[in-house]
């Protein structure tokens, strides 16, 4: 009988991976068979080896992906002496031309069928499973595009998952970076993804407030209230601009002041820079960022950074250099979230306040999007002349560019701080 090709690290990975017996005497007959058929001496005997594994896993609707096998066989010492061209790739070419050649019908890994598996590897309910299952089912009833979209089952079933963590207000127990650790994407991936998924059954709001995929609750095995959580979204959204008109007659409500900004820690607030604020709210409104409101944006934003870095020894967030007084909008936010904010404001000594803590984060987020812009302008002489003489005279800028950018951003801010008021003016009026 001819020998199999790379059979010792078949061997090994399937014991790793617990591929079942049946699935393994199918995986060493469809590689003896390709090497008869000269498609090993073109591919590689471990190209072809990890091919016919995954190809048999696939056929009996097992849990395992091709980035699964590929990881496996490269892991333990077996890269050494590894085919030079071996890679995912080229499995997956492979695997194609293994089940053209001998003429054996391709079942890809569905996302439904690793769920399970990761669900158990996070330590989720088996309702969290089911319920993420159920979702997958009906996105492919609604828009399949979304699922074949994506190039890989594992960034499908991660991102489903955690949808459905989200609608549960699960997130502080299952982040998206315990998600994308133990399914191995990246958290980008995971954003992206789930608002495609999301968006193909109507958005997440509509979702939460269905609660069509709510479950049970993992400790007192009461329901979670999905409803209540899109109704706590609709509020935030509708008290989103907390620059309310009583902010102007409470002394304690920060404005354009060199003073830091006090907060009572009993509040579920963060005061933060309204070109900031406004700014985010243009993105959203633009469709730039993913949010119903600025606040939802804000939690979005701050919360899985924070549980993460209440969870790990991290401390690689810093203070925004801001100018000394500025004018601040409060912004409301879910309270257990200002809870963990100001648990790890007190870890930092070089936060005085949650606010400063939730603008170092959110502040590199929103540039991320809105790029900032350079522009080259000429100016008529007698107005050069006016800039040289403010920047000799002016020990506050170092050179006339510099004077010009602060003068620009003055007057845009303030163009828009106008807007603002009318804006507010004529909705007071109605």
């Amino acid at each position: 009988m001819t020998n199999v090709p790379s059979g010792g690290r078949m061997n090994r990975v399937a014991e790793e991976l617990e591929v079942s017996s049946d699935s393994l005497q199918t995986a060493e007959m469809l590689a003896r068979q390709a090497s008869v058929e000269g498609i090993t001496a073109k591919h590689g005997d471990d190209t072809v080896a990890a091919a016919a594994l995954l190809l048999a896993v696939n056929q009996s609707g097992g849990w395992y992906t091709a980035k699964d096998i590929v990881n496996a066989w490269r892991e333990g010492g077996a890269s050494s002496g590894l085919d030079e061209n071996f890679s995912l790739n080229s499995v997956l070419r492979a695997e194609k031309v293994l089940a053209r050649e001998i003429s054996i019908e391709n079942e890809p890994t569905k996302p439904e069928d690793i769920v399970e598996r990761y669900g158990e590897e996070l330590g989720t309910s088996d309702e969290i499973v089911e319920q993420t299952k159920q979702l997958l089912t009906d996105v492919r009833t609604e828009d399949p595009s979304v699922i074949d979209r994506w190039r890989s089952p594992a960034d499908i079933a991660a991102s489903a998952l955690y949808l459905v963590v989200y609608l549960n207000d699960l997130r502080l127990e299952y982040t998206q970076g315990d998600i994308a650790e133990t399914v191995g994407v990246t958290e980008v991936t995971i954003r992206n993804a789930y608002q495609d998924i999301a968006n193909a059954l109507g958005g997440k709001q509509s979702l939460a407030s269905s609660g069509k995929y709510a479950v049970e609750s993992e400790e007192n095995g009461e329901e979670t209230n999905t409803q209540d959580t899109a109704e706590q979204v609709v509020d935030n959204g509708q008290n989103d601009e907390v620059e309310k008109e009583a902010s102007k007659a409470d002394p304690s409500t920060p404005n354009s002041s060199s003073e830091h900004a006090r907060e009572d820690s009993s509040t579920s607030t963060v005061q933060l820079p309204r070109p900031l604020v406004d700014t985010i709210g243009v993105l959203i409104d633009q469709g730039d960022l993913d949010a119903t409101s600025k606040s939802t944006f804000v939690e979005d934003c701050v919360r899985d950074v924070v549980t993460e870095h209440l969870r790990s020894d991290k401390r690689s967030l810093s203070p925004v250099e801001k100018p000394s007084s500025e004018d601040l909008v409060s912004l409301t936010i879910d309270s257990m979230l200002a809870d963990m904010i100001d648990a790890l404001t007190s870890q930092y000594e070089v936060f005085e306040n949650r606010s400063e803590l939730v603008e170092s984060i959110l502040r590199p987020r929103v540039e991320s999007v809105a790029e900032p812009m350079s522009v080259s302008v000429t100016f008529p002489s007698d107005v050069s002349l006016e800039l040289k003489r403010r920047v000799q005279n002016e020990d506050a800028y170092k050179d006339e560019s510099e004077l010009v950018r602060n003068l620009v951003i003055e007057s845009v801010r303030t163009a828009l701080l106008a807007e603002a008021s009318e804006d507010e003016a004529r909705d007071s009026e109605q």
